[in-house]
């Protein structure tokens, strides 16, 4: 299992005041993830866990969670964005920005559980890498959009490597996934 800290971009006084942690783990080609936000988490609007799992773009206007993939040394990269609601998206890029060919899910990432309880918010997730992916050579970018009561957005991610919050930069994919044996 391996534990990343997210920092904000924006780094004012109520970013300041949360924590968000990320670890993550894979078993063959399966992948958990799981993002835990502590701290004064009453700012942030957090919706509750949703009953269906359903494709939805756009989620990056209000609060989710998002996960970059690629192998090493490839230009092109995966997108993930999760909603506690249990909406997900996916996009598959040629490389930087460049939409690849239409990229087809064979299974629905698993919302496993959205829980916000005693100062604390934990948003689990699992999927299945694509074919393709080998999890032992896997870059990662980690990153997470807050939406704050104030209707203001903050940018989360391990590596913020330019002067503005941009997740798709490979310089910021500075996470490895480890694998767990059973």
């Amino acid at each position: 299992m391996s534990r990343y800290n997210l920092k904000s971009f924006e780094g004012d006084a109520e970013s300041q005041a949360l924590r968000l942690a990320v670890t993550c783990e894979s078993l063959a080609r399966i992948m958990k993830i799981t993002f835990e936000l502590t701290g004064k988490i009453d700012s942030i609007v957090l919706p509750p866990q949703g009953l269906t799992s359903e494709f939805r773009d756009h989620l990056w206007q209000k609060t989710c969670f998002e996960l970059f993939l690629s192998s090493v040394g490839r230009d092109s990269y995966l997108e993930w964005n999760f909603s506690s609601e249990g909406h997900w998206a996916c996009y598959s890029f040629a490389n930087y920005r460049k939409p690849a060919e239409p990229f087809k899910i064979f299974s629905a990432p698993n919302l496993l559980r959205a829980e916000h309880r005693d100062g604390r918010f934990r948003f689990e997730v699992e999927l299945m890498l694509p074919h393709g992916l080998s999890e032992a050579n896997l870059e990662m970018g980690l990153a997470a959009v807050l939406e704050h009561k104030s209707k203001r957005l903050s940018h989360w991610a391990v590596a913020h490597p330019v002067e503005k919050p941009d997740f798709h930069l490979r310089s910021g994919f500075q996470s490895r996934l480890s694998s767990t044996t059973r």
